[in-house]
């Protein structure tokens, strides 16, 4: 995460997680976040549950970011809970694989990369870190799911843009 900041790169997408967080971990966020890079996170695949988001997505300083399927349904395995800020296509997204192919994957860890591309679209447009979040946030589809599963929305990047 540091790295990231050190970097001078705008977005870091963290397809990570842990149950709980610590000093080093909210330290690195906030480094980051202070240097003005958006940090978008897989809110974790804990579900089906209530109030289970993962750090580093549990902090206020990043975006969590759920999975929803093709349908627009809550991914049964997608964490839920307040932090969740929005959510994107988790379930059976086709994936490279390393050495060469592809693969479907699911995981919030599936989600989290395509909000992290549009967060990155509007920051290469000129939007500082706070305005990408906002921008994304005001622009999402509402899925009319709870607000802990889908946060503002699922993100529409035709819209954002």
């Amino acid at each position: 995460i540091e790295y990231t900041a050190n970097q001078g790169w705008d977005v870091g997408s963290l397809s990570l997680g842990g149950s709980s967080g610590s000093s080093a971990l909210k330290d690195a966020v906030q480094y980051a976040t202070d240097k003005g890079v958006t940090l978008l996170a897989a809110a974790g695949d804990s579900g089906p549950c209530t109030d289970c988001v993962g750090y580093p997505a549990a902090l206020n300083t990043t975006v969590a970011v759920s999975a929803v399927d093709r349908y627009e349904n809550l991914a049964g395995f997608s964490s839920t809970g307040p932090e969740v800020d929005l959510t994107a296509p988790g379930k059976d997204v086709l994936s490279t694989r390393a050495g060469g192919g592809t693969e479907r994957l699911s995981g919030t860890s599936m989600a989290c990369p395509h909000v992290s591309g549009a967060a990155a679209v509007l920051m290469a447009a000129g939007y500082s870190a706070s305005q990408a979040e906002r921008r994304l946030k005001n622009t999402a589809t509402d899925l009319g799911l709870p607000s802990n599963e889908q946060g503002a929305g699922q993100i529409d990047l035709g819209s954002a843009i």
